[in-house]
């Protein structure tokens, strides 16, 4: 069984060290960590550029069309430069939209996701619950639409988000709703996690 990378996934784990490598200087890490949030939005408009924020979504939807393991290629690049871009918050709780959503809300928010107009943001965690499957958070149904219940801690990128997807136990079971931080109810309270990165 050969394991061995194909050419392109060494071509897509080539760009994005080359571009990482390019941007990503001691000096730029140290302006972000001096900033309030941990986040450079030049070095994340220049991977939507190339293609890179939405190299796992669906092409239909304005994405590379790869997978996980091209994904996964360009998160070991970031990782190895600490690249201050919340690339698999956006892209985990886009790749779940895409999966999941109406056609109105692939186009509404996992397309802008794919070329970097919006970031996402998977809400999973709640204080003194860490299991996303059994969420303290609830969801009860009001007209067309649902009241949520309940709070949600350690959401990555939280403070940049446009969207959090957010899981909570309805009526039928749990579910997953898109919710808007501008919302009414909603608060966003910026954390900072032990390794500086932003959180909400």
């Amino acid at each position: 069984m050969d394991f061995s990378f194909t050419d392109e996934q060494q071509e897509i784990a080539g760009l994005a060290r080359r571009i990482l490598g390019d941007k990503v200087t001691p000096d730029l890490l140290r302006a972000v960590e001096a900033g309030t949030d941990r986040f450079d939005r030049d070095l994340w408009e220049t991977l939507a550029e190339a293609g890179l924020l939405g190299i796992a979504l669906p092409e239909d939807v304005g994405g590379g069309g790869y997978g996980v393991i091209e994904a996964c290629l360009v998160l070991e690049e970031i990782g190895r430069r600490l690249a201050p871009v919340p690339v698999w918050s956006s892209l985990s709780a886009a790749a779940a939209i895409a999966t999941f959503g109406t056609a109105e809300q692939r186009q509404r928010w996992v397309a802008p996701a794919a070329t970097g107009q919006t970031i996402l943001a998977p809400a999973l965690a709640e204080h003194h619950n860490r299991d996303a499957t059994t969420p303290v958070t609830t969801a009860t149904a009001d007209g067309d639409g649902w009241v949520l219940s309940g709070t949600k801690t350690a959401v990555p990128a939280g403070p940049l988000a446009d969207l959090f997807l957010v899981p909570a136990a309805g009526p039928d079971g749990v579910a997953a709703f898109l919710v808007e931080p501008s919302a009414p109810g909603v608060t966003v309270t910026r954390q900072r996690t032990t390794n500086r990165d932003t959180a909400a």
